[in-house]
């Protein structure tokens, strides 16, 4: 004969209560949703942000810097910093900073007469264009040039002249040089949902800034609330595959990984964001 057996109403009252609180909580541990991975939203902003830091004595001559930092994709401030004396990295480093930018530009002139047949003058310019990157802190290029302008009876355009041409090859030069270094790398912005600590985020962080081609990474704001951090990446071109195959082993964290491409950029230098050949 089967025996049967009775819970004390009591008891059948404590234990419902118990499986209504253990059931979400277990549910919770041992099924975590989609909406819980770490989402990471990257969007390629552009190339570096540049400001030109001028001597005051050549304003003039800052729209022809600033064509040819732009026609080689550099993204130019439209205010330029005006200096009235020869700077030094640490002023260029301080505007840098000051102003958000990637990049500064230095640049100054000066002229003379070179020579005067009758009422025909001829001006000599020495122009010195310096570009300095606040991301690696390091003076990239230092380019001075010498040109002779057009011998004109118009003193003043006689030393415009000598200018323009001294700056434009002092530039072309130095922008030429830093390419190398400088231009095939962007500025990139990334979202992070569903980080939920200081100390989670700067994993991610530290993560990031580990891969191959990243230069520099910037917490830009953190909201404990939301759960959502937005930070800056500067580093080189990299494809959607390769962005999701790096994040996706992070350790101890399951990421789902978006990349928001530069059309522009993409159709300009595809082959920057074509996987390297082994």
């Amino acid at each position: 004969m089967t025996k049967k057996y009775f819970l004390p109403q009591s008891g059948f009252i404590a234990l419902l209560a118990w499986l209504l609180l253990a059931i979400p909580a277990l549910a919770q541990e041992t099924a975590k949703p989609d909406d819980q991975q770490v989402r990471v939203q990257i969007t390629e902003i552009g190339c570096l942000r540049t400001l030109l830091f001028i001597d005051a004595e050549i304003s003039d001559l800052e729209n022809r810097l600033a064509q040819q930092l732009t026609d080689k994709d550099f993204r130019v401030f439209p205010d330029a910093a005006m200096t009235g004396h020869r700077t030094t990295s640490d002023e260029m480093r301080a505007a840098g900073e000051k102003a958000n930018a990637d990049l500064v530009v230095f640049a100054t002139a000066t002229d003379r007469l070179k020579n005067k047949k009758e009422d025909f003058l001829l001006y000599e310019a020495e122009a010195t264009v310096q570009i300095y990157s606040r991301v690696s802190g390091e003076l990239l290029v230092t380019k001075s040039v010498r040109a002779t302008g057009r011998r004109t009876s118009d003193e003043v355009e006689a030393k415009r002249s000598a200018r323009e041409k001294a700056i434009d090859d002092a530039a072309r030069e130095a922008v030429e040089r830093s390419l190398t270094k400088a231009h095939k790398i962007l500025v990139h912005e990334a979202v992070i949902v569903n980080v939920y600590s200081d100390s989670a985020l700067l994993a991610i962080e530290q993560y990031i800034g580990k891969m191959d081609g990243v230069y520099h990474v910037k917490r830009l704001s953190f909201d404990r609330k939301t759960n959502e951090a937005f930070i800056e990446i500067v580093g080189n071109p990299r494809s959607e595959t390769y962005w999701r195959a790096y994040l996706e082993k992070l350790p101890k964290t399951k990421v789902n990984v978006r990349v928001t491409p530069n059309g522009a950029l993409h159709s300009k230098y595809p082959s920057w964001f074509v996987p390297a050949a082994k």
